[in-house]
């Protein structure tokens, strides 16, 4: 956790884009791509993230990754 005084840091991207099988999914293709944060986990595999510009959305485990350095 960063410490109060300190900005957060965004160290994963949202990877998916299309749904099940190609079917267009207009918020996942928004979300595509985009510097987010974890903010808490589930015990099903589910994760809060939260984008840069506050957006916040509870999504799979599976979807997000690390930004590699």
């Amino acid at each position: 956790m960063p410490m109060p005084d300190e900005a957060p840091t965004f160290d994963r991207v949202y990877a998916w884009g299309a749904g099940p099988h190609g079917a267009p999914n207009p918020v996942r293709a928004a979300w595509k791509g985009r510097r987010c944060r974890v903010l808490a986990a589930g015990a099903m595999g589910s994760v809060l993230i939260e984008r840069d510009d506050g957006a916040r959305m509870v999504t799979s485990r599976r979807a997000v990754r690390r930004v590699r350095r």
